[in-house]
């Protein structure tokens, strides 16, 4: 598979991270779909041909946080080996041993492009972290 045939879901309610992430990563070769909160990206799951290589989770957002969202993930067996990359401000960060995020790649906030873009290369080649 090439690049440009990984398909990352930007779930993040900050306007400008989600905005730049997306950008970033499109120019990177990646096709990019980008939703405000873990509701959104329920409804973009209801396609049942909607299934991304790679999940950026913001922790921190309304109506629906991370730790939900990776909750119903873990449930939705369709869904539930798709591996994430959680982004914290730090205040609330998901510890690396709880439970449903022990398998995570967790990146501090404000996001340093160059970490992220290693660790979803990393993620995405055929060997791969998860």
């Amino acid at each position: 598979m090439t690049l440009t045939q990984k398909h990352i879901l930007i779930i993040e309610d900050e306007r400008d991270t989600r905005e730049s992430l997306t950008q970033a990563l499109g120019t990177q070769g990646y096709r990019v779909d980008a939703v405000v909160d873990g509701l959104a990206a329920l409804e973009k799951f209801e396609d049942a041909n909607f299934l991304p290589d790679l999940i950026l989770l913001d922790f921190m957002m309304p109506k629906m946080d991370g730790y939900e969202f990776r909750t119903w993930q873990l449930q939705a067996a369709r869904v539930s080996k798709i591996p994430i990359v959680v982004l914290s401000a730090g205040v609330a960060r998901p510890k690396p041993d709880a439970g449903i995020f022990q398998n995570a790649v967790i990146i501090k906030k404000p996001v340093d492009l160059a970490l992220l873009l290693e660790k979803i290369a990393s993620i995405l080649s055929p060997t791969g972290l998860s």
